[in-house]
């Protein structure tokens, strides 16, 4: 993965392997990177000269040869040739910005699973929490993101607090360590950390991935809270409809019923600050086919997308239509595509009229990516996060990324 060219160098005042703030500093602009941190030991496929722990409770890079040794395109600027993302992100903030701040996430999706043991008694989470210290301390980063998703009952989301609690105090511990032995006995100073390491959660964004998750408890811990306010609609829905829609609409003109207003309301209801929620919105879209529009009945998703069937990352988007879908809408029938936003909704998306019964693809484009950063503004919030950095276009060509960085920074 290219690194450095994918994150535009006059956007990131502060970055991290899983986030970026803008030049405003009183907001977060986040953009995740691929790949995650594994809670605990996953097998390893990849060829690498750093193998993880096999202690089942300790956080391991979980593609260390995607990290630290996947050759990159030329830099013109280094010395010697990159290799690995991490190493990228890390020569970013050297060379280019030195106030970015860089975090590792843990955990994701696919290694979720893995939080329950890890998180389960009081020494398996001072293990985790030691590992994931000494990952940071290795490569010079400024803190973690917890992406446990999701817990699943009254007691993983207590575990959850307890692994929190046990991260913060280690990461306080060897703070205040850094800033008392920064001193040499002679008097002369050592390297020492100017600010706190940073400890965040990626939040669920339902009521019902959410309900499990002890907020107003979690809140002392957490330095900001990312909620993921995307993923509304998707293959799992009965009708199509908006993924990632600003505010609520009915059933059948969401197609959802749920909104990333709603999803905020969430923590700012439990007694979270508005100034540690950040939103998080989607660098992609989302697919539906065999349907007649937002909140109908579609077929299936499709088995095309640009990293799994039915998603399409912003840079395919609008889809291009053939030249016969083009043909028959200029011979009369319904057009072969059409682009829409409701201001109303906050929502955006494009529809094929022809192909395959109709298909539907819902996405932020730049028109909503700026109301939600005014949004972002009006309510007091953190700032905005993305899911994920490659899906962006270039600067100046309808990137999301520079869209909303331009009005944040504009207050």
């Amino acid at each position: 993965m290219s690194v450095v060219p994918l994150i535009p160098r006059s956007l990131v005042p502060h970055l991290s392997y899983y986030a970026i703030q803008p030049p405003s500093p009183q907001y977060h602009l986040f953009i995740t990177m691929h790949d995650f941190l594994h809670p605990t030991s996953p097998p390893v496929t990849r060829p690498t000269s750093t193998q993880p722990s096999t202690d089942p409770h300790l956080s391991t890079l979980s593609d260390p040869w995607a990290d630290l040794s996947a050759p990159l395109p030329a830099c013109p600027t280094c010395l010697h040739p990159l290799t690995g993302a991490l190493t990228a992100l890390i020569h970013l903030r050297t060379s280019h910005n030195p106030h970015l701040r860089l975090l590792l996430s843990i955990g994701g999706w696919s290694f979720s699973p893995a939080f329950a043991l890890a998180a389960s008694t009081p020494a398996r989470r001072a293990a985790f929490a030691h590992s994931a210290l000494s990952l940071v301390q290795t490569y010079g980063l400024d803190g973690v993101d917890i992406d446990w998703e999701y817990p699943s009952s009254p007691a993983e989301g207590d575990a959850l607090v307890e692994l929190m609690r046990t991260v913060r105090g280690v990461f306080d511990a060897a703070y205040a360590s850094s800033i008392s032995t920064s001193t040499t006995a002679s008097g002369s100073a050592t390297a020492a950390r100017s600010k706190p390491y940073l400890l965040t959660l990626a939040a669920p964004s339902s009521a019902w991935t959410a309900r499990f998750v002890p907020k107003a408890a979690l809140d002392p811990y957490i330095d900001f809270w990312n909620v993921m306010a995307y993923d509304f609609s998707g293959p799992w829905a009965p009708v199509a409809g908006h993924a990632s829609n600003l505010h609520p609409g009915t059933e059948n003109g969401a197609g959802s019923g749920w909104s990333v207003e709603q999803a905020v309301a969430l923590y700012r209801d439990a007694g979270v600050a508005g100034e540690k929620i950040v939103v998080g919105c989607p660098l992609y879209g989302r697919q539906f086919v065999g349907t007649e529009g937002v909140g109908k009945k579609f077929g299936c998703v499709g088995e095309k997308g640009s990293w799994e069937g039915g998603c399409w990352d912003l840079t395919a988007l609008p889809l291009p239509v053939s030249e016969g879908e083009e043909r028959a809408g200029q011979e009369g029938e319904a057009p072969a595509t059409t682009t829409h936003t409701d201001t109303a909704l906050g929502a955006s998306w494009q529809y094929i009229a022809g192909r395959d019964g109709g298909t539907l693809i819902t996405y932020d484009d730049v028109a909503v990516a700026r109301m939600k950063a005014r949004w972002v503004l009006e309510q007091g919030l953190g700032g905005v996060m993305w899911w994920e950095s490659s899906g962006d276009r270039k600067l100046g060509e309808g990137s999301i990324v520079e869209a909303v960085t331009a009005v944040l920074s504009a207050r």
